[in-house]
């Protein structure tokens, strides 16, 4: 069992070539697919972009519902009554999971304060998620902007 750390859109390491790997869980994207593939060994994708026609591997797709339900529930159990979501602009699983936050808090009644990293259309998911590094401007703004106590989702 090894666990690499690597950015989304990573190639594997020249160093996989040539030990003896049983199997890869990985986030698999058009940039990595290919030498995922070249490694002929089992691999599951949990990224979940590409559709399994096109790339014949099996996913494993997180449930943003669930995730978002859990985190309600915590910080609802904690007694927060605002909530707040931090999240990224054009990553379809932060949207995804900006919606049903949203919902879960207008259910209960809780306002909801909403925070997305900007993000330009073409970057890629690795750039969405680092922006937040180079935004800190807006992000302090907004956090200060909250009244306490907010339960914030991040």
């Amino acid at each position: 069992l090894l666990h690499q750390e690597m950015t989304i859109e990573s190639l594997p390491p020249a160093w996989w070539e040539t030990s003896a790997i049983d199997g890869v869980i990985a986030r698999v994207g058009a940039g990595n697919v290919q030498a995922l593939l070249k490694m002929r060994v089992p691999i599951v994708d949990v990224r979940c972009v590409l559709t399994h026609s096109e790339i014949q591997i099996p996913q494993v797709e997180t449930d943003e519902r669930e995730v978002c339900k859990l985190a309600f529930e915590h910080l609802y159990q904690l007694g927060f009554r605002r909530m707040a979501y931090c999240g990224f602009q054009l990553a379809h699983y932060s949207q995804t999971r900006n919606r049903y936050f949203q919902e879960l808090s207008q259910q209960h009644g809780c306002p909801c304060s909403i925070y997305e990293s900007p993000a330009e259309s073409s970057a890629s998911l690795q750039t969405i998620e680092h922006i937040d590094q180079v935004d800190y401007g807006r992000l302090a703004a907004w956090l200060k902007s909250l009244q306490p106590p907010t339960g914030i989702f991040v």
